[in-house]
């Protein structure tokens, strides 16, 4: 990722996290956060705006590189083993994994990315409550889209961990 692109998620976590910070996950919110919500609308959704922009650069981005190392890297090596005939059913099952947490990260992503666009267009001037909880679902989808990342990493690292176990025992 671009130092750019990391400077922007940056100062928006920063944003977003002073202007949320008084916000508990509780179901109500009270007058003053209703009236934040309310009159902070217009900059809430501009922000919502370039973090919704920059999230789908960052898909393109992560998508093409989870795209490369599976097609260039995992599935190549795989087909070399087996055209070789040296048996490695463990690359065979980490492959397995990774098009399975890829499809994940696919699926999470679009169920993201149409939730942050419901997000968007709640009228957070005249229903803050309702915009506060789809802001809350909008959070928990973009948690489950960071653990797909980290599951992907994990991946790919017992995938180098196994390919030196294989030289090592070739």
């Amino acid at each position: 990722m671009n130092k750019k692109v990391l400077a922007f998620y940056c100062a928006a976590a920063v944003l977003l996290g002073q202007f949320f910070l008084c916000f508990t996950i509780a179901n109500a919110l009270t007058d003053n956060q209703k009236t934040a919500i309310s009159d902070n609308c217009s900059q809430i959704k501009t922000i919502l705006h370039n973090i919704q922009h920059e999230d789908s650069r960052a898909r393109v981005y992560l998508g093409a590189s989870y795209e490369t190392i599976r097609s260039k890297f995992i599935n190549a090596l795989n087909h070399r083993l087996v055209d070789n005939g040296i048996a490695a059913p463990e690359l065979v099952n980490n492959q397995a994994a990774f098009s399975a947490a890829q499809d994940n990260f696919k699926d999470d992503f679009i169920d993201y990315q149409k939730t942050l666009e419901e997000l968007i267009g709640v009228d957070c001037e005249n229903n803050p409550d309702d915009f506060y909880q789809k802001l809350i679902t909008v959070r928990e989808k973009r948690h489950i889209m960071v653990q797909d990342i980290s599951k992907l990493s994990e991946v790919i690292e017992k995938h180098l961990a196994l390919i030196a176990e294989l030289k090592g025992n070739l």
